[in-house]
């Protein structure tokens, strides 16, 4: 996950998640054009938003190096 301040991208942490799950916590998508791959689905969401959708603490994602939630 990036956090995306005055235009500078800076990663926050890493989560490794099945696709499905993220998708089934976000609402809202919408069809953005993208550079390099074209209309695409997109959704912008905080990452704190994000983590407590998922069950996961922000104290948690920021000690942890990667979360793996592909088990949970």
């Amino acid at each position: 996950m990036y956090s995306v301040i005055y235009g500078i991208e800076e990663e926050v942490g890493k989560l490794l998640v099945p696709a499905e799950v993220v998708d089934g916590a976000l609402d809202n998508w919408s069809l953005e054009n993208h550079v390099t791959m074209g209309e695409q689905k997109t959704r912008q969401i905080s990452w704190h938003l994000l983590l407590r959708r998922l069950g996961v603490s922000a104290d948690r994602f920021k000690s942890e190096d990667l979360i793996d939630l592909t088990n949970e």
